[in-house]
């Protein structure tokens, strides 16, 4: 079966251009957004990141450099117990005092 071509008329031809220069618009937005997004965006976005676990690396070495005991530069002997002198302590005992018994 043929089909008889007819020619479009006036508004069928400008609305097929209009749809394409839609689309065209449409994919232009697009191509923008996505430079937008890798030219900007993206490397904003690692920047902080960088900037971020920078700092969390450093406050971990600062940490951990901090929580480390000291070394001394003498060299450590066994301690020897120093002897305690204990001398057995005298007990007070306090007597309870009336107020009136007290001196004026």
């Amino acid at each position: 079966m043929n089909k008889i071509q007819t020619k479009k008329t006036l508004f069928p031809k400008i609305n097929d251009q209009y749809q394409l220069h839609l689309k065209q618009l449409k994919k232009k937005k697009f191509r923008f957004k996505v430079r937008l997004i890798l030219t900007v965006i993206l490397p904003i976005f690692i920047f902080v990141v960088l900037i971020k676990a920078a700092k969390t690396f450093i406050r971990i070495k600062v940490r951990n450099l901090f929580t480390k005991p000291v070394h001394d530069s003498v060299s450590e002997k066994p301690g020897v117990p120093v002897p305690i002198q204990g001398a057995p302590v005298e007990k007070e005992t306090l007597h309870p005092q009336r107020d009136s018994d007290a001196p004026k």
